[in-house]
């Protein structure tokens, strides 16, 4: 069966506005069934005279030795090279040197015996600034979504270097002599996504995978902009929820999380997305096909809590058009008493709920509900799901279809 785990850091800051605090909190969760997902965040972490929030997610394949590498170090190897300097300048060159650092050690480890890569998204809250730096290498990707009904759309912040989309780097590939094949299948034919040969990998840039040779490139993309002018979430994910769920998706189920803190929110995020019906292996229950995680970094301002995050985590009177339910019987006997359904049909009890009693003036808000209250908002917010479209694990399959 999969693994849960769930882990939260939260803090209060004063950024702006001194009468006008903001709020930062950080949370992860993951459900596991390969154990080659890998995960990190820190802060606040004082870089000179900034405040800074780090959270990363590592998609190992081919082992777990990449991405275990990665969460001990990387965000080590990130600090030291930004040098006591978070200006943006200074972070994107950091990373380069961390992660081709990163890369060097472990395609040397034991020997170089170790052929294991590693997918690598970092990104850099810097709340003093007001400036959000996103890191990657492979196809973990990163998700801003603004806060509020009537914010900014959400925005994807990180670049996929995934063979089968990106044409930048296939043609990198082909230009070094590199060999872009399919594998092939059981029955002989060409299966699975578009992967680099030799390796099998479907990602033109990684950390590790020493057996690609120089084929693999560990320089991450860099993007940083502004904070948006409402609070916000950055999600970061392994393709576990991105294989799962539509970016859309993705976004109005945080916004519906709104109230929730941060290691809540991921874990309704992971659970989202292998709730999906092809998300499971057939021969198994609730065992996902592949190891999911999400690392949620969340930013309030005073008044983000809206009206319409308000409304998901109650629960609003039901109102019944005039004389429903009105018998002379029932009249006669005094006030409407709600019917429970009976044992014997079996239909589940309603859930109970702390949100008023019957005819009160206010309803209340049950976060402990919020599990219910999510499942009916995420079957309306996801629709149908979304099909899978590859798998991206590290294979040595003979290529078969030469690109």
């Amino acid at each position: 069966m999969s693994d849960v785990n769930l882990q939260a850091l939260g803090a209060s800051l004063a950024v702006g506005d001194e009468d006008a605090p903001t709020e930062t909190t950080v949370g992860s969760a993951n459900r596991n069934l390969k154990g080659e997902d890998a995960w990190d965040h820190r802060g606040p972490v004082c870089v000179g005279n900034d405040t800074c929030y780090l959270g990363g997610v590592f998609d190992g394949h081919g082992g777990k030795h990449a991405s275990q590498f990665c969460k001990r170090l990387l965000l080590d190897y990130l600090l030291e090279a930004m040098a006591n300097d978070a200006s943006d300048a200074s972070i994107q060159a950091a990373a380069i040197k961390a992660w081709h650092r990163a890369h060097a050690e472990i395609c040397a480890l034991e020997g170089g015996s170790i052929t294991a890569g590693s997918t690598a998204t970092v990104c850099v809250m810097n709340v003093t600034r007001e400036r959000l730096t996103t890191l990657n290498s492979g196809d973990s990707s990163v998700l801003l979504v603004p806060n509020g009904p009537r914010a900014s759309p959400s925005t994807v912040l990180s670049e996929d270097h995934r063979l089968a989309t990106s044409e930048k780097e296939r043609q990198r590939i082909l230009a070094m002599g590199g060999k872009l094949a399919h594998a092939k299948g059981s029955n002989g034919r060409p299966a699975g996504p578009l992967r680099l040969w030799p390796g099998g990998v479907a990602q033109a840039r990684a950390i590790g995978d020493s057996d690609v040779g120089k084929y693999i490139d560990p320089t991450p993309s860099t993007n940083t902009v502004p904070f948006p002018s409402t609070g916000f979430a950055v999600l970061i994910c392994s393709d576990g929820v991105w294989d799962a769920m539509l970016p859309e998706a993705v976004a109005g189920l945080a916004r519906r999380l709104l109230r929730l803190d941060a290691a809540r929110s991921a874990d309704q995020m992971v659970e989202a997305a292998v709730s999906q019906l092809y998300a499971y292996d057939q021969d198994g229950f609730r065992i996902p096909k592949d190891d999911t995680t999400c690392v949620l970094m969340r930013l309030r301002r005073p008044g983000d809590e809206t009206e319409q995050a308000a409304r998901c985590f109650a629960r609003p009177k039901k109102k019944k058009p005039p004389g429903a339910g009105v018998t002379p019987s029932t009249m006669l006997a005094g006030p409407l008493v709600p019917r429970m359904p009976s044992p014997s049909n079996g239909a589940d009890p309603p859930p109970s709920s702390s949100a008023g009693t019957p005819g009160s003036e206010e309803e209340s808000i049950d976060l402990e509900a919020v599990a219910v209250v999510v499942a009916e908002e995420v079957k309306a917010v996801l629709g149908a799901p979304k099909p899978p479209t590859h798998h991206t694990t590290k294979i040595e399959d003979e290529p078969i279809v030469t690109c």
